[in-house]
């Protein structure tokens, strides 16, 4: 059963039927209906945050990897919102900010739109961007540059992966 959950699994993400969320979620079920490992429910989990603790995941001889941001490098944009350079989340952008903690799931910026989510579809349009905030964020000439170097990883790692917008890889310009 282990197999086949977990093939279907690779089958529907390369296709690009599911995300990383859903691939993760249906491969830590697989693993935990196997009793692969000892933990609790995975469905019981905050969405979005695999319970798997290994950093690659060896399954039938493929690698699939798995990232967790307390390990990753990290960026503190606006002394307030920390990008993580290998975050495998995609929600709600790629890139996105955690705010002053990663080990915080929630709340969220995505910096293409200023918007602040506390949780998944549920925005804080208290904490929304403003106009000059954005302006500001998107001055800062290394969060460009991270957030180039963080969608040409994502596209590579998750290359089921798409992007909402025609060319990813050109950022917002300032206006100042």
């Amino acid at each position: 059963m282990k197999n086949t959950l977990i093939t279907l699994a690779e089958i529907h993400y390369d296709l690009g039927l599911i995300g990383h969320n859903e691939y993760c979620e249906r491969i830590d079920v697989a693993l935990w209906l196997s009793g692969q490992y000892d933990s609790e429910d995975p469905r019981e989990l905050p969405q979005g945050y695999p319970a798997t603790q290994q950093t690659t995941l060896k399954i039938q001889g493929h690698s699939r990897i798995l990232i967790h941001p307390q390990t990753q490098e990290k960026f503190l944009c606006m002394g307030s919102w920390i990008f993580i350079k290998t975050e495998a989340e995609s929600y709600p952008s790629v890139p996105f900010g955690y705010y002053k903690n990663p080990k915080q799931q929630w709340p969220k910026l995505d910096p293409y739109t200023g918007r602040v989510y506390t949780a998944k579809y549920q925005e804080d349009i208290s904490q929304r961007l403003s106009k000059v905030d954005l302006e500001k964020l998107w001055l800062d000439e290394e969060l460009k540059s991270l957030c180039r170097e963080i969608t040409v990883w994502y596209q590579e790692q998750f290359r089921s992966y798409t992007f909402p917008v025609r060319n990813h890889l050109r950022m917002p310009k300032s206006h100042y």
